[in-house]
């Protein structure tokens, strides 16, 4: 029960967003919108501003706007000039009202991802060697599970992607690592293999994963 009342829960918000997009892009337009309603049925309060009654109904999940000039939605007793209804204004106009909708939803959807990520940070694996590919140029370079990357070809490496970034840019070319190994910096050389596969430049190693998996950063 708890599962589809928090699933309603949701759909009611991403309705409502996306129909104040609607909402948004009708005023914007010049368009005389009628009533912007946060769920259906009948009305349990409201206020009008600006030509618009902003209403909440009595069954409060999602939500619709009402425009002059919708058909098969007409007013009655409500005159609106013929410019100002949803069906008088050109193509391009109504389009932008029907994407303004989902439209919404995106930019809703990236506040929320970004509040995320600036909240909690992204999770990521240090620069630690963990699994080496038998045969792969990391092997053959002498490379150990547990050793730090500090640089790659002058460049510092925080973070494990930093590596990868490092790798897919040297373009097949010579690679000189420096290396932590038990408090004792060793510098590495190491030559990139294309694997067509993915397309793309490897050395055959893959980052540490213990307890701690990585590094959180905003």
């Amino acid at each position: 029960m708890t599962t589809l009342l928090a699933t309603l829960l949701v759909l009611s918000v991403l309705i409502v967003i996306h129909e104040f997009g609607h909402l948004l892009a009708a005023k914007r337009l010049g368009i005389k919108v009628l009533r912007f309603s946060i769920g259906f049925g009948p009305r349990l309060f409201g206020i009008e501003v600006g030509g618009t009654e902003y209403r909440l109904s009595s069954l409060p999940f999602g939500g619709y706007v009402r425009m002059a000039g919708e058909e098969g939605l007409a007013e009655p007793g409500v005159e609106t000039e013929t410019e100002g209804r949803f069906s008088a204004k050109p193509v391009w106009a109504r389009s932008i009202v029907v994407l303004a909708g989902p439209m919404g939803n995106l930019v809703f959807a990236g506040i929320i991802l970004f509040g995320i990520v600036y909240t909690l940070g992204i999770e990521t694996y240090k620069p630690v060697v963990g699994q080496i590919e038998e045969g792969s140029p990391a092997a053959s370079a002498g490379l150990l599970p547990g050793d730090r990357i500090i640089s790659a070809d002058g460049r510092s490496v925080q973070f494990w992607s930093d590596l990868v970034d490092a790798v897919a840019e040297c373009d097949g070319s010579e690679m000189r690592l420096i290396v932590d190994r038990d408090g004792q910096r060793i510098e590495k050389a190491l030559v990139p293999r294309y694997d067509e596969t993915i397309d793309r430049w490897r050395v055959g190693v893959g980052p540490w994963v213990g307890t701690e998996v990585g590094t959180v950063r905003r």
